[in-house]
């Protein structure tokens, strides 16, 4: 009984933190927007394909947090790196719902990129997860 309610409080726990990420980068993109601090990406992914449809820019990425969100309920998978790259894209679908786009805030000079809060999150959690594998218990079964 003592793990499932250690469980309970660390999923709380984890919830209330992705909500505090999705909300610090949308308050990040909102106020680097009113001081023109930035730039707009009406893209897809770091600025990719640009103006290539103007329904494509809402598609794509609610299709790939719904299949996220899907695995991750359906398919049992409960890795950290999944939750991060599920926060990322909807931190970065909740402005492209309201402002057609994303607000990118902070400047890689080496590569003449703008990213935000959200992509760091879908590129670390990318790249661990291609790194560094499941980071579940390989002894559990419980999410197999």
């Amino acid at each position: 009984m003592k793990n499932k309610e250690k469980r309970q409080n660390l999923s709380k726990v984890f919830v209330f933190s992705s909500l505090v990420l999705v909300f610090l980068d949308w308050f990040l993109q909102y106020s680097n927007k009113i001081t023109a601090f930035g730039t707009e990406n009406r893209g897809i992914s770091f600025g990719l394909v640009g103006e290539l449809g103007e329904y494509l820019r809402y598609i794509v990425p609610a299709f790939f947090v719904f299949v996220g969100m899907w695995f991750w309920r359906a398919k049992g998978f409960r890795s950290v790196f999944w939750v991060l790259l599920l926060i990322g894209g909807i931190g970065n679908l909740i402005p492209r719902m309201f402002w057609g786009y994303v607000w990118d805030y902070i400047k890689l000079p080496v590569f003449n990129l703008w990213i935000n809060l959200s992509d760091i999150l879908i590129f670390v959690s990318t790249l661990s997860y291609i790194l560094v594998g499941d980071d579940r218990d390989p002894n559990s079964t419980r999410d197999r």
